[in-house]
């Protein structure tokens, strides 16, 4: 690949990321954040946006930020009665859309299930399918990770994100 055709391709990268950034932002009101803890609050029916969160490939590949800082949001829009914590991972287990996945990247396998999700007193209990104790590598360890506690954390009833594999603790079952 030539250093024309390589910069050509980084620039179309950059002027999507800033047209999708920008055009998601014109003329979208600004809604406050339901708290999940009040379900009424959670029934007006009105778009909101939550944030996934995705790998920068350009980022991986440039070996340029640690993995934690490689995972970068990215926004949906979704009615506010779906903006729940299961929810959000579901749509973050589908991975990058088709435009973003020329500059974005997951760690999550597309045959990768959750089993179950809890949030109790502060603490949201993820238990990922035996599927996720196959995965290799530290970086998509890591990654998968952060994508996962980044994604939840935005929920203001979620403090901390416990992963667990087939009920197995994540440090038994997700090894770098």
């Amino acid at each position: 690949m030539s250093k024309d055709t390589a910069v050509a391709i980084v620039a179309l990268a950059i002027l999507i990321i800033v047209v999708t950034f920008v055009g998601s932002k014109i003329g979208r009101p600004v809604m406050p954040e339901p708290d999940v803890t009040d379900e009424s609050a959670m029934t007006y029916g009105e778009d909101i946006i939550v944030n996934l969160y995705f790998i920068n490939q350009e980022m991986m590949i440039d070996g340029t930020a640690d993995y934690a800082d490689m995972v970068q949001p990215v926004e949906r829009t979704i009615m506010s009665n779906l903006w729940n914590p299961e929810e959000a991972l579901r749509m973050l287990f589908s991975g990058p859309n088709d435009i973003e996945k020329d500059f974005l990247s997951t760690a999550i396998p597309s045959d990768l299930q959750l089993n179950n999700l809890t949030v109790e007193e502060g603490i949201a209990h993820v238990d990922l399918d035996e599927e996720a104790a196959s995965l290799a590598g530290s970086a998509t360890v890591i990654t998968l990770r952060e994508q996962i506690n980044k994604t939840l954390l935005q929920f203001p009833a979620i403090e901390e994100v416990i992963i667990t594999v087939g009920g197995r603790s994540a440090e038994e079952s997700l090894q770098p």
